[in-house]
């Protein structure tokens, strides 16, 4: 007599789709109606908080569906930016590793550690870039003049906005949860 048991498996297509428009949106409006979007010389970058949204929603358990996500991400803000193409996808896919590891002890359901993981994330990433722009050009870089407080700066505007956009990303990611298809039924013999 068969049985019929319900699958439990983990509905990620929801949240990749709502991080991949997301991510989409906000690289392509920070080039334009964002670009207003800052503090004197710092320029807030929301997509960083989408990146390490994914390290703890799309991450090991289920299968790395963030990895190519965060990547496409960084990708688009390759393109768009002019710079070096795969310097974002490095980082994004360091923070989002880095996010993934992290996901497994941390519970990022409450705001104080978003806007601590998304704050250090921050101060992350920048490093990254300076590393693999060292690699890229082999020599020896030079830091502009108050680097490390725009830098600080950064990390802390981000880390502000951090709770907000978790909320929004997880707001629109159970709406797209609401119009998925139903997991289908599997059959098992007996």
């Amino acid at each position: 007599m068969p049985l019929t048991v319900e699958k439990k498996l983990p509905i990620t297509g929801p949240r990749i789709v709502a991080a991949l428009l997301t991510g989409f949106f906000l690289t392509v409006l920070s080039t334009t109606i964002l670009n207003w979007w800052s503090v004197g010389e710092v320029k807030i970058q929301p997509i960083m908080v989408v990146v390490v949204w994914c390290g703890f929603n799309l991450s090991l358990n289920n299968h790395m569906a963030g990895g190519p996500v965060v990547m496409l991400l960084g990708y688009l803000g390759d393109s768009l930016s002019g710079g070096i193409v795969g310097l974002q996808v490095i980082v994004n896919t360091v923070v989002f590793c880095l996010c993934a590891i992290a996901q497994r002890r941390l519970d990022l359901e409450k705001w104080p550690y978003q806007m601590i993981a998304v704050g250090l994330m921050m101060l992350i990433s920048p490093l990254i870039i300076i590393a693999g722009l060292m690699l890229v050009s082999q020599q020896h870089l030079t830091m502009p003049a108050g680097f490390i407080t725009s830098l600080l700066w950064h990390a802390l505007l981000s880390a502000l906005l951090a709770p907000l956009f978790f909320m929004l990303l997880g707001s629109f990611s159970r709406f797209l949860q609401k119009l998925w298809p139903a997991p289908q039924r599997g059959k098992i013999d007996g």
